[in-house]
């Protein structure tokens, strides 16, 4: 836009203008080398950060892939082996023997010895039977 050039740097600021009195030329070597470094340190920093994101995301998929896996082997050996596996009813039947047990409730029992007895009841509670003829 040569206007708005015209417009902010007119011919007469330009001769005005005295490039001479400049100590040293714009930029400088140092400003130069001070500039490429930090570019270039920027870059490095970049490629850091980029390779990390890399391993890191080739370290995710292979966690998947493994998770999956493992998923999949898991039901596919429960599936296979479901006839095999003990059933938790033949296991009970074959740790405990099942024992049949009487109605008790209206067991009666008589006491015909000299002395007293101690009865255990069927709900764990005790009773106490005295003999029949007060000892």
């Amino acid at each position: 836009m040569p206007f708005l050039v015209d417009e902010l740097f007119k011919d007469e600021d330009w001769g005005k203008f005295d490039g001479t009195a400049m100590e040293e030329p714009v930029p400088t070597e140092t400003m130069k080398t001070f500039i490429h470094t930090a570019i270039q340190n920027q870059e490095k920093a970049q490629d850091r950060k980029e390779l990390r994101r890399y391993r890191l995301v080739k370290l995710l998929r292979y966690s998947a892939a493994a998770a999956v896996l493992l998923f999949f082997s898991f039901h596919f050996i429960t599936w296979w082996t479901k006839d095999s596996v003990v059933q938790p009813n033949a296991l009970r039947s074959a740790a405990k023997p099942v024992i049949e047990h009487k109605d008790t409730v209206w067991t009666s029992i008589e006491n015909k010895n000299p002395r007293s007895i101690i009865l255990d009841l069927p709900d764990g509670s005790k009773s106490y039977s005295l003999c029949e003829k007060f000892c």
